[in-house]
């Protein structure tokens, strides 16, 4: 499901106007990136968590060359779904 078929859906069960749907869908994902970006974590009822995952550096092998190649430590937000997400029956 897209960005845009998310908001479509939500705007015909609420009878709202598409700008206010997406101004509010925006102002999710805003607080969300903020409360990741201050809190290291978001967690909502029902449907995850959002963290922030640190990656240590590492020394990989370039397959072309042979030489080694560093790569620095990285931050990456992760999300995990809560249970009754994850276990979902396929083709649902």
């Amino acid at each position: 499901m897209t960005t845009t078929e998310i908001i479509n859906a939500v705007r015909r069960e609420t009878g709202q106007k598409k700008t206010v749907v997406e101004d509010v869908f925006r102002s999710i994902i805003r607080n969300i990136a903020s409360g990741v970006a201050i809190h290291g974590r978001v967690q909502i009822y029902a449907l995850g968590t959002f963290k922030v995952r640190e990656i240590a550096a590492q020394n990989r092998l370039n397959p072309k060359t042979g030489k080694v190649c560093h790569s620095r430590a990285k931050r990456r937000v992760v999300f995990k779904a809560v249970p009754e997400l994850r276990n979902l029956p396929e083709g649902l």
